[in-house]
């Protein structure tokens, strides 16, 4: 329903979801299996929000990790969230903000990346090559949201 309202709100500047809102308004259990991870509802939906945040430029902010002592699995999500091109995720307890936050930010390898490509495209035109890797703009887009990031 967010998704489809987005278009009417022109003043929105960030689009979260929410997992365990989204299965309980469908009359469901709960959004995640037995091993943790989200039902395929709960996955497309996340999936919806990231792309239609994307869509108008605006940020996608990730649901809550609802299990509060699963560190490990707070730590995966969040960097997969940031990975995947999420903003922020939302924390439920004050004990998770700096694993989330640890998650989006880039590590020194990451950074030393980030600033390496994009020095190296200041004096190429078009398509190159760096550290054997093609590098064209979605790269240098790449690079460019990880220094964002730090």
């Amino acid at each position: 329903v967010a998704v489809e309202k987005l278009a009417a709100a022109p003043n929105v500047v960030g689009l979260m979801w929410g997992a365990e809102d989204l299965v309980a308004s469908l009359g469901g259990t709960g959004s995640r299996k037995k091993d943790g991870g989200y039902r395929d509802v709960a996955r497309y939906a996340r999936s919806r929000v990231l792309m239609a945040a994307g869509a108008e430029r605006i940020a996608a902010i990730d649901a809550v990790h609802v299990d509060i002592g699963d560190e490990r699995g707070l730590r995966r999500e969040a960097h997969d969230a940031a990975a995947s091109g999420f903003q922020a995720s939302a924390c439920i307890h004050p004990g998770q903000v700096e694993t989330i936050r640890a998650a989006y930010r880039p590590d020194a390898e990451t950074l030393a990346w980030a600033h390496g490509v994009l020095a190296a495209a200041e004096g190429e035109r078009g398509v190159f090559r760096y550290e054997g890797r093609m590098v064209d703009e979605p790269v240098l887009r790449h690079a460019r949201s990880v220094l964002a990031r730090a």
